[in-house]
């Protein structure tokens, strides 16, 4: 997938938007709200699907079992030594384990390209 669409403010309480491409043209959208910035050390956002206007749908809008609007926590750590910082990384997970491998595959696929645009 790739990103089409983006939006952000960073800001708690601020919301930022996201739309992923699948290679066959379907679109994902979702937000984030903001709920804690403690910069340097903690980026905490709750994350939902949304339509293309921003309002919340359940998973089975894009076609992902689940028919409950359904906000999860995600939350980076960030702790530095001084020369290398370390991310760690907690979402929550209100689907059953079959979504675990789904979940993992995306974030490290954001992790990945993450990486690669750093070391441009």
């Amino acid at each position: 997938m790739t990103c089409s669409h983006t939006s952000l403010d960073l800001t708690e309480g601020g919301i930022f938007r996201y739309c992923f491409l699948a290679q066959d043209g379907k679109e994902f959208w979702g937000r984030g709200v903001y709920q804690a910035i403690k910069k340097p050390t903690l980026l905490s956002y709750l994350d939902t699907f949304t339509d293309a206007t921003g309002a919340p749908v359940p998973p089975s809008h894009f076609g992902i079992p689940g028919d409950d609007v359904v906000e999860t926590l995600v939350e980076f750590h960030f702790d530095s030594d001084g020369e290398n910082t370390t991310v760690t990384m907690i979402g929550e997970n209100y689907y059953d384990e079959s979504m675990t491998d789904d979940m993992m595959q995306g974030w490290n696929g954001m992790f990945d390209n993450l990486e690669i645009f750093v070391k441009k």
